[in-house]
């Protein structure tokens, strides 16, 4: 009886994968897709870290003062009120 019910057994086996095989193609796809992206994450993460050296900014930046007046001036003629015709009502204003 043991040849017919180890038959059986593997006949059982090749059934249930046969039944889930789409599940089981599903779930090793996934795995190797995760498995994918956190290996190129690694590598791109190494990359990174090894083309950005460590600098230090310096503190002792001076602007000059044609940049210092342009930034001015533009941000002076941006907060103007812009004039509607009338009947018209600005819906970014409160």
């Amino acid at each position: 009886m043991k040849p017919q019910s180890s038959a059986k057994t593997t006949k059982l086996a090749k059934k249930q994968i046969y039944k889930y095989s789409f599940v089981l193609y599903i779930i090793i796809m996934t795995g190797g897709l995760i498995f994918c992206v956190y290996i190129l994450n690694n590598i791109f993460a190494q990359v990174y870290d090894t083309a950005i050296p460590n600098t230090t900014i310096n503190e002792n930046v001076v602007f000059d003062n044609l940049t210092v007046d342009e930034i001015n001036m533009v941000t002076i003629n941006n907060s103007l009120i812009p004039e509607l015709p009338s009947g018209r009502i600005n819906p970014f204003t409160e």
